[in-house]
């Protein structure tokens, strides 16, 4: 028996639908664990069982990575036990509008007496299709929070202080205080600090995945403000935040001990990569079928190609491969939103040349299994762009 992920599909607002097989039904146990799957940044696993007489599920978070303490997690998720026969007999639990918190890691939710096992294996019933019962989980990011404590009664020497880490999409992360101001080398202030705190969120060691980002970052008893920004691998992205944040002296009026509470609440984070190729050495009209594996990365491989041998194309594949860290992916059904655009320069004139986009056609940034591969086309003939040698 085994309770495993089958489909993947990113709704409207956000909202991602798994659609799970309980394979082998009739012997399925009080508990059964799904492989974990990635959503919102975190990994999750579906649990379910009879117990009772009873099919229960539950959703267990399972953090955004090594460092989960201080963490927590809330999100809108619904369940569906299908029905294929009668769709309007479908048990369904939960709703897209509550709001669920998963406080700690392995923390689960979910309903333990969904629906009687024996209505399910009734014949006829419509529930099970050769003894496998189909359960859909739809869920949607509301917010991730971490929160911790610093001090803020700082030596002189000392101009800040940093939270613990917590990690979200596999990175690490984590806050930076200045207490008294970030202090400022200029010739006016010649190294003085200022009046208000300021408050940055640092993104540790980036590699060449970005993160777009909505986060709001709030002391306990003091004020929350939002911001959004790109973090990429250059120096000036990889922390965010707000300068004057609060004036330093409310800072040490709420403070307890000499600490406060920050935290950081994520509303919306979206990872993306960006490559520029140069084509001395590469030169895809003149290669067309050849492609550029990104499999370092990420596993993707870009091509050129020409479906009517006339117009040039590209095609992106989504394709983890058996000897790659991303093999793991094989094993199920994922989504993934990979938004991609190439520009191509027109050799004959430059005024020609285009970029396409694959946002601007519905489905081109849709990759949902393995060996899946989109197509984009240009509006440049090939002899536009082919090389002479």
């Amino acid at each position: 028996m085994a309770l495993r992920l089958h489909n993947t599909r990113l709704l409207d607002g956000g909202v991602c639908c798994f659609n799970f097989i309980f394979e082998e039904f009739s012997s399925v146990g009080e508990n059964v664990y799904s492989k974990p799957f990635f959503f919102g940044g975190c990994k999750w696993r579906l649990q379910g069982g009879v117990k009772g007489g009873q099919l229960g599920v539950f959703l267990r978070w399972l953090g955004g990575g090594e460092y989960t303490d201080k963490t927590k997690c809330k999100i809108n998720f619904s369940v569906e036990i299908i029905n294929n026969k009668d769709p309007s007999r479908s048990v369904r639990a939960g709703n897209m509008t509550d709001i669920d918190e998963f406080p700690k890691v392995s923390f689960g939710i979910g309903w333990s007496k969904l629906v009687p096992a024996e209505e399910i294996e009734k014949p006829y019933s419509g529930f099970l299709d050769e003894n496998s019962l189909f359960i859909e989980i739809k869920c949607a990011t509301v917010q991730f929070v971490f929160e911790d404590k610093v001090v803020i009664n700082l030596s002189s020497r000392t101009s800040y202080v940093t939270s613990s880490k917590f990690s979200l999409y596999g990175e690490e992360w984590y806050l930076v205080l200045y207490p008294k101001g970030e202090p400022k080398n200029d010739s006016d202030g010649g190294g003085k600090q200022q009046e208000h705190a300021a408050v940055y969120l640092h993104r540790q060691e980036p590699g060449v995945l970005r993160f777009k980002a909505t986060y709001s970052i709030f002391v306990r008893g003091g004020r929350e403000i939002q911001v959004s920004h790109h973090f990429c691998n250059n120096n000036a992205s990889i922390a965010f935040g707000i300068e004057k944040f609060t004036r330093s002296k409310d800072l040490k009026a709420i403070s307890k001990g000499g600490m406060v509470s920050i935290g950081v609440k994520i509303t919306s984070i979206e990872p993306y990569y960006y490559f520029g190729f140069d084509t001395e050495c590469w030169s895809p009209p003149n290669n067309l079928g050849e492609g550029c594996s990104l499999n370092n990365v990420f596993p993707l491989a870009l091509k050129p190609a020409s479906d009517d041998k006339k117009m040039l194309d590209f095609k992106l594949k989504f394709d983890p491969g058996p000897n790659l860290e991303h093999s793991e992916l094989e094993d199920s059904a994922y989504y993934a939103k990979i938004l991609w655009s190439v520009n191509v320069v027109c050799v004959k004139d430059h005024n020609r040349s285009v970029t396409v986009n694959s946002w601007d056609v519905p489905g081109r940034s849709a990759f949902c299994h393995s060996q899946d591969e989109m197509s984009m086309n240009t509006t440049l003939e090939l002899n536009e762009v082919l090389f002479k040698q």
